[in-house]
């Protein structure tokens, strides 16, 4: 009777919704490399994930991931009724994961040239690695939102926004890819 009861929690709800959101969005990038390694070729491919390998190397070691923090602190300021102090939490993420995505940005647009010249030996894919990197402050905002959505427990919105998430980088990849735009 525990676990019947457990699952008819809605947490448990919410819990196998984004999971089963996040295996068919893995499915979903999947395809993406398979189509992306047919389209462009071994050579290709291999330059484009090194590309986004060094901006996702320092994007990684800049970041705060304030996401786990966030969605502590909202959840308990929730439960409270403590508006003033949940809306600084979430201005607090906000403003943290964009400051250090922007510095990651700017140390990437600033050692590209180097990096592509010196370790890719394909001082043409600078610019692709500064152009990926200025993704980096937009993405910021994806933490903290998560966290809130979490938090205020909707699921269905957070499942369908990584599905979306996902379906629209794919598309795009694939789309640009069959128009000829190679890397």
């Amino acid at each position: 009777s525990a676990v019947r009861r457990a699952a008819q929690h809605p947490l448990a709800e919410g819990a196998v919704l984004l999971a089963a959101s996040q295996y068919l969005a893995a499915a979903m990038s999947l395809i993406t490399s398979v189509v992306s390694a047919r389209l462009l070729g071994p050579t290709d491919f291999g330059l484009v994930a090194v590309i986004v390998s060094y901006p996702m190397l320092l994007g990684s070691l800049l970041a705060v991931k304030s996401g786990t923090v966030t969605t502590r602190y909202i959840s308990m300021l929730r439960e409270r009724h403590s508006g003033g102090m949940l809306e600084s939490i979430c201005l607090l993420g906000y403003v943290l994961d964009f400051l250090f995505s922007t510095c990651a940005f700017v140390l990437v647009a600033a050692t590209a040239w180097w990096v592509s010249e010196n370790v890719l030996h394909a001082p043409q894919a600078a610019w692709l690695m500064v152009a990926f990197a200025a993704s980096f402050p937009l993405w910021s905002l994806a933490g903290t939102s998560s966290a809130i959505l979490t938090s205020f427990e909707r699921f269905r919105w957070l499942a369908a926004l990584q599905l979306l998430e996902q379906g629209i980088g794919s598309g795009l990849v694939i789309g640009l890819l069959l128009a000829g735009f190679a890397i």
